[in-house]
């Protein structure tokens, strides 16, 4: 959600944070509590949801740093911050 980049102010990081963070919560509980579950995916969704995490901050920092009001970098930004979890869906639907 690098749309907080375009929201300024403390509701806009509140919102957006705390919304992400339901997010994640939600669909982590959601996965890990499925009663048939591949081998190793707890792993890769714990590890997508890191790597998810290390490139959403990543962009937070270097957006707010230099590119503050860029639409630009905040589309570009949702797109690396979208490749982590995709990354996992197509390697989870490539060995079922």
């Amino acid at each position: 959600m690098p749309t907080v980049l375009l929201w300024h102010g403390p509701v806009g990081a509140l919102v957006c944070g705390l919304s992400s963070a339901l997010v994640v919560t939600v669909l982590s509980v959601f996965a890990l509590r499925q009663p048939v579950v591949a081998r190793g995916y707890a792993r890769r969704h714990l590890t997508a949801v890191g790597v998810w995490a290390a490139c959403y901050m990543a962009a937070l920092a270097v957006g707010l740093a230099g590119f503050p009001d860029s639409v630009g970098f905040a589309a570009a930004a949702a797109l690396v911050c979208a490749l982590p979890p995709a990354a996992a869906a197509w390697r989870g639907a490539r060995a079922a």
